[in-house]
């Protein structure tokens, strides 16, 4: 994360930096993270079945069910 600092800061780009900053910042608000028991019980009961979650990657994970 420092490099991305030092690179934006030593090209005078403090906008971009800016905007990286505040999207990392609302990436982790309540409004956009998805805790995974919640959400699959969310699919459930709005009637989706046979939930799989597969490709999990350090905190991304595939979801899939059938309607």
């Amino acid at each position: 994360m420092s490099s991305f600092f030092k690179a934006l800061i030593a090209i005078d780009k403090l906008d971009v930096l800016e905007h990286w900053i505040v999207h990392l910042i609302s990436d982790e608000s309540e409004n956009h993270v998805m805790r995974e028991t919640i959400s699959l019980k969310q699919l459930e009961q709005v009637g989706f079945n046979q939930l799989r979650l597969s490709h999990r990657c350090a905190e991304n994970a595939l979801v899939s069910a059938v309607k």
